[in-house]
């Protein structure tokens, strides 16, 4: 298991992953949006800025500037916009699609993402943040992270499962957001939903089209006896240095915006 160790001296906090570095990453997805500046970095290899129709690999962290965003379309079909100033690592995705079966593994550090499921069983996907794991159920919804870590999860529909580390499971239904704070083990869902403003994240449903208030089994946060939580990893990772930033661009590209500030990172297997 790889772990990542946190400095609490730095702004942007926690992003783990379940698996250790593949000998040689797999294309897993491909970009179909690219609004400004993001950044790809390859396990072992350089930050360089993603192209569009460019690929994604397994263990792949992308990366975005402010008022930057981009639109990540996955082997199973599934839809990833990541916001403005994110952090976001595709661990892995394992799919089959004469069987229809694998799984999908990613985590965000910090930032906003909007994920909508593909082909692969949603049972099948896991997202983690700083302080929870979230398991889904045919799902279109917004996860955003701020730097203390504070994880909000608004579902437009399906229904999102949020399992805070070290507390008990909820369930968010359409036209809810469940919200674990940086230091609380306690996850809270809330009527409405809360979403920034961010173009990267697409066109936002109104809470009035959302379920057209239909409230479904669990939609009062309280898991079915029969809910499948998600996994949460054993020993847990307790934190994260970041990666260095996006090196400068070539003279050709003098004109593109500065990259992130400078962070240090490391690694133990």
């Amino acid at each position: 298991m790889r772990v990542w160790i946190y400095s609490a001296a730095m702004s942007a906090v926690f992003l783990a992953s379940v698996l250790g570095t593949p000998a040689l990453a797999q294309t897993i997805g491909s970009v179909i949006e690219l609004n400004r500046d993001a950044y790809g970095t390859p396990p072992g290899g350089q930050t360089a800025r993603l192209d569009l129709g460019g690929s994604v690999v397994s263990d792949e962290l992308v990366q975005t500037l402010a008022e930057a965003s981009t639109r990540i379309r996955f082997l199973d079909e599934s839809d990833l916009r990541v916001g403005q100033s994110s952090m976001i690592v595709l661990d892995r995705l394992i799919y089959d699609p004469d069987q229809g079966t694998g799984e999908f593994v990613l985590g965000i550090a910090v930032g906003t993402m909007r994920f909508i499921s593909g082909d692969l069983p949603p049972e099948q996907v896991l997202i983690e943040t700083p302080v929870a794991m979230i398991g889904i159920r045919g799902t279109d919804f917004v996860v955003t992270v701020t730097e203390s870590g504070r994880t909000a999860v608004a579902v437009f529909e399906g229904q999102v499962i949020i399992a805070p580390f070290g507390g008990e499971p909820v369930l968010a239904s359409p036209g809810q957001t469940a919200v674990v704070g940086p230091t609380s083990s306690e996850a809270v869902v809330q009527a409405g939903l809360v979403v920034p403003l961010d173009p990267g994240l697409g066109k936002i449903p109104d809470e009035s089209e959302i379920a057209d208030g239909v409230v479904v089994e669990g939609g009062d946060g309280h898991l079915a006896r029969d809910t499948a939580v998600p996994v949460i990893p054993t020993p847990r990772p307790s934190a994260i240095v970041l990666p260095p930033p996006p090196p400068p661009p070539p003279p050709a590209q003098a004109h593109a915006p500065p990259p992130p500030p400078a962070r240090s990172f490391s690694k133990s297997y």
